[in-house]
């Protein structure tokens, strides 16, 4: 798989890595999308989006808030890069059920096929970002 990392350093020590998240290129077959959502989608077989294939903090990181700054930078680049190419959500797939609540608490929903992979509408990822200030 290809993909690009994006690493949080700590600014007074640049070689202490905080964590990281991980973006690439997928899509997602169309029966899998829920109907309210597929309706404003082409019909196409598969549909583009973006994977945030790893999102982590160093342990000793944990707790202080760096998950989601690293959540917020990451659903940014999904944003711009899916404004120029076209991608119609942000897919993640949970490690355990911390993750997915991790997850849940911005608004991502999980398939209805697999409990542990979800999703976050180009829309929803919008409005979260004009929530925060970061597009207008």
């Amino acid at each position: 798989m290809y993909s690009a990392t994006y690493v949080l350093v700590a600014e007074e020590s640049p070689d202490t890595i905080i964590g990281y998240h991980s973006l690439s290129s997928t899509s997602v077959l169309l029966d899998r999308i829920p109907e309210k959502l597929a309706r404003r989608l082409p019909r196409f077989p598969d549909i583009p989006a973006t994977l945030l294939a790893r999102l982590a903090v160093d342990h000793q990181f944990q707790g202080r808030g760096y998950g989601a700054q690293l959540l917020i930078d990451a659903l940014l680049r999904s944003y711009i890069g899916g404004k120029r190419i076209g991608s119609a959500a942000v897919i993640v797939d949970a490690i355990d059920d911390d993750a997915k609540r991790f997850y849940e608490k911005y608004g991502f929903v999980a398939f209805d096929d697999e409990a542990y992979q979800l999703y976050l509408p180009m829309q929803a990822v919008e409005a979260l970002l004009k929530r925060v200030g970061l597009v207008s």
